[in-house]
């Protein structure tokens, strides 16, 4: 059977066996798994009650407006509940099953990736073939039961993307000193365009057989003024599954985004700086009247940023060089796709486009070179990315020379007198 009606067949069959019985429905999984699960109950007209987590720092609080249990504290309140999992590890998914039916809850059998395939084709309505999506969210489960990040070559010879960021716009209208972008630091700011953008997103995306996610930012990516219209073209990649936002909670999205958001199935993620964040909760709102993911990572103050030295070239060997490449490539640090090139990190990217760093030919891939073929484009894409020798610019990577600092200190006009009369902020 084709993998689209499996799909269809599995949220059928379990929405046919719980309608009518107006037992309590909850889902395990205060994450974004279960919030998956939670909207395509609610789109087929099941109300769910509760959400369920083994964390007891999520239990006692209140989930997308659903009360948040403990197992053995849902038991006391719902016994007769049945529970949806959500979570996308397919062990984990066992486990929890076992946890679950031992305490007495009846356990639905459709797992995370059932409603994942069906929010985006039904909800969302993506507008990518609906087949080979289909087999791309079978090949992410089969990549999340890893037990570790990885890309590349993994398992059966599938070709994975790393974590990738795909740069919109240079502008932001936060001004942190230590962005790990080097936002603030670009004279003549940019936003790129939308059909070039989406161009070379599609050209790396043809080299994988699985994109589990891109981060679209900058920058703040609401200020882009076609955001919305990058997200729909974007969509459309059929072997790409999450669309990300990173946003700062300063701007309310234009209902127009919003829709467009919504359309093209992207979640939103805000970084929380406090009084800086100021649409915060508004913006949270506006996601969950569009039907679209959002969190919030909250930032503690303990929770230091690093303040990189002044860039310049670091004496190291060649070997030195290739033991910090390899320590670098081995982390999440993303990949960049910003302005027809793909680069391997942030500072390659960034302080390269700010002269601040040569880049050498082997530095970075274009992909919007058209003197080549698909398959060289494809080739030199996945030669770049499985390198195990350094790179010109991590010449000038100093990852022990930073300092950790308090986040998102602005560079203010007496930030600025204060640093430049040798003071520390």
């Amino acid at each position: 059977m084709a993998i689209p009606n499996t799909y269809h067949d599995m949220l059928t069959r379990s929405i046919e066996a719980i309608a009518g019985k107006g037992r309590p429905i909850v889902i395990f999984g205060a994450s974004k798994a279960g919030w998956y699960v939670m909207k395509v109950l609610e789109a087929n007209g099941i109300k769910v009650t509760a959400f369920c987590d083994n964390d007891p720092q999520k239990a006692g609080h209140t989930y997308h407006g659903h009360p948040t249990f403990l197992p053995a504290d849902l038991y006391e309140n719902f016994p007769d509940a049945l529970v949806f999992i959500g979570v996308f590890r397919r062990e984990v998914f066992q486990k929890i099953k076992h946890q679950l039916t031992g305490l007495g809850f009846s356990v639905q059998d459709a797992d995370a990736y059932v409603f994942l395939y069906s929010y985006f084709m039904d909800i969302a309505k993506r507008e990518c073939d609906r087949g080979v999506f289909a087999e791309t969210v079978r090949k992410l489960s089969a990549y999340y039961s890893r037990e570790s990040y990885a890309y590349g070559y993994v398992d059966d010879g599938l070709f994975v993307s790393p974590f990738v960021t795909g740069v919109v716009t240079q502008k932001c209208n936060l001004r942190c000193f230590d962005c790990g972008q080097r936002i603030p630091y670009y004279e003549l700011p940019q936003d790129f365009a939308v059909d070039a953008l989406v161009k070379d997103i599609q050209q790396y995306c043809s080299a994988f057989d699985l994109v589990p996610e891109i981060s679209l930012h900058g920058g703040e990516p609401f200020l882009h003024p076609e955001l919305g219209r990058i997200c729909r073209e974007v969509s459309k990649i059929p072997n790409l599954v999450f669309i990300n936002l990173i946003t700062n909670g300063k701007l309310i999205p234009s209902e127009d985004t919003l829709r467009d958001l919504s359309s093209s199935g992207a979640d939103l993620h805000q970084s929380d700086y406090g009084k800086l964040s100021r649409h915060q909760k508004e913006v949270f709102s506006a996601c969950s009247e569009h039907h679209i993911f959002c969190d919030i990572h909250f930032v503690d103050p303990s929770e230091k940023w690093t303040r990189s030295p002044p860039i310049r070239q670091i004496n190291r060997s060649v070997q030195e060089n290739d033991e910090v490449y390899k320590q670098c490539v081995s982390s999440r640090i993303c990949c960049q796709i910003m302005d027809g090139k793909l680069y391997r990190c942030p500072l390659s990217a960034h302080a390269s486009a700010q002269g601040l760093i040569p880049l050498m030919e082997d530095d970075a891939v274009e992909l919007k070179n058209a003197a080549i073929s698909n398959d060289e484009r494809i080739q030199n894409i996945r030669a770049f990315l499985t390198r195990t020798t350094a790179m010109n610019v991590c010449k000038y990577c100093d990852p022990e020379g930073g300092t950790l600092v308090e986040p998102a200190i602005q560079l203010s006009k007496r930030n600025r007198m204060i640093l430049e009369n040798g003071g520390q902020i």
